[in-house]
């Protein structure tokens, strides 16, 4: 089950790109991906504290902006 997470402000590009790089670098995540409706994230064992963690801290280096949960995605 995925998660959809609010951001606060538009991102420029070049923003959006790193914070994909970034966040898809981390072991756990499996899913990362900025969308016109916000953040989708996806772990691999179903655990979002760090990865939510760092996605708040990652966005927040890069362009400044917050971002909050805002619904489950599930599959289908």
């Amino acid at each position: 089950m995925k998660r959809l997470y609010s951001i606060s402000k538009k991102i420029s590009d070049e923003d959006k790109q790193e914070i994909e790089k970034e966040l898809n670098a981390l072991d756990y995540v499996t899913v990362a991906e900025i969308t016109e409706e916000g953040l989708i994230l996806d772990t691999a064992d179903g655990d979002f504290t760090e990865a939510g963690n760092r996605a708040v801290n990652i966005f927040a280096r890069n362009g400044g902006a917050v971002i909050s949960f805002q619904r489950f995605i599930y599959d289908e």
